[in-house]
């Protein structure tokens, strides 16, 4: 079987599959008698290594058999060869991947906080975990009111991390002084607006930062579907090891649930308080099914 195209006077393409018989440019193509073929037809035919023969007809007449009996009677043409290629195989490529962003924001004013360490712990642990390829930071050091509102709206990221000072239902932020300093109050209502202010808002804000559960509950009441706080006051150490062990479980593609889960698991294994950390999650968001980092199709 065969493919016929037929241009008519106005452009308009036909195209139909017909039986035909390739017998060679010397002898031509033949078709049944009853054929629909006209001078002009381009008939395709697939050769048996794959490529594609296109031919375009001319000279179409009816054969009579020679033996007297119609059922041998046939409709013949020859033809010049147009095309003779590899079919066409259009490359269809895989969606690109996202990769998922994390703004890390770091403010110490006062320089009593170890966040250049924690910044680098957590981004070891991505470093070395299975889909490192589809995580990017977007680090910001003694972040500003500045930095955060740049990082939300040139980064887009999906997560915000916060590592500083928190009370209830507030952050500090850095002002822009080499010295240290007392740095900027920024409520939860603030921080909500911030964030909240793309058209792709972030997914999920970590505030690791003392007695930030209040924050982390707004912003969830706000806008984030996902918010991680923690309860009370919380040691540098403990903050470094949630932080670190959480994202590692995130870059190796466990849930958002398995991951606060890990985080919780490795504060626990170091001796600290492993019940600081709070997940504020969403009405009808469910974190086991939350995976911040998305996987190729297979």
């Amino acid at each position: 079987m065969m493919k016929l195209r037929r241009i008519a006077a106005d452009g308009t393409a036909t195209v139909f599959d017909i039986e035909a018989m390739d017998l060679g440019p010397q002898h031509g193509i033949t078709f049944r008698v009853d054929a629909d073929v006209e001078d002009g037809d381009e008939v395709t035919d697939t050769l048996p290594n794959g490529k594609l023969k296109t031919m375009r007809l001319r000279d179409v007449h009816v054969l009579q058999s020679p033996f007297g009996t119609s059922q041998l009677d046939h409709t013949g043409a020859k033809y010049d060869v147009i095309s003779a290629k590899a079919p066409l195989v259009r490359a269809t490529a895989e969606p690109a991947v996202e990769k998922l962003r994390i703004l890390m924001l770091g403010a110490s004013p006062e320089g009593d906080l170890r966040i250049t360490r924690e910044q680098a712990r957590i981004r070891k642990a991505v470093e070395a975990a299975l889909h490192r390829d589809l995580i990017e930071f977007d680090v910001r050091l003694s972040a500003t009111a500045a930095d955060l509102q740049e990082g939300i709206a040139k980064f887009r990221p999906h997560v915000v991390h916060f590592a500083g000072h928190g009370a209830d239902k507030l952050i500090q932020l850095e002002r822009d002084l080499d010295e240290q300093h007392e740095g900027v109050v920024v409520t939860e209502r603030a921080l909500a607006a911030a964030c909240a202010a793309t058209d792709e808002p972030p997914k999920l804000v970590v505030l690791n930062a003392c007695n930030s559960v209040a924050t982390a509950q707004a912003l969830v009441d706000h806008f984030a579907p996902l918010a991680i706080g923690m309860r009370g006051s919380v040691a540098d150490l403990d903050a470094m090891v949630f932080a670190t062990s959480f994202y590692s479980s995130v870059a190796n593609g466990h849930s958002v649930q398995a991951a606060f889960s890990a985080g919780k698991a490795g504060v626990d294994l170091q001796g600290g308080d492993h019940e600081a950390p709070y997940l504020a999650v969403a009405d009808g968001i469910e974190p086991k099914s939350v995976k911040l980092v998305a996987m190729p199709m297979q």
